[in-house]
């Protein structure tokens, strides 16, 4: 399902995650390590902030998605 992000945003986090995704490290084949995930945070900043993007985001992307 789309997320319906801008595609100027789309490409922006595309670069970022391409760019940092050789610092992730994964154990046990399902697991990131914190460390590693450390790497990602500045993604944050490119993701929309305000509803309904944010909201939409969270929807999927959170601690406790809904589906």
């Amino acid at each position: 399902m789309s997320l319906g992000l801008h595609k100027d945003c789309l490409k922006r986090l595309s670069e970022q995650i391409a760019k940092d995704l050789h610092w992730l490290n994964v154990k046990n084949r399902m697991f990131l390590e914190n460390w590693s995930i450390s790497f990602l945070r500045h993604i944050d900043s490119t993701l929309p902030k305000q509803k309904p993007g944010k909201d939409k985001i969270e929807q999927y992307v959170s601690d406790m998605p809904r589906t």
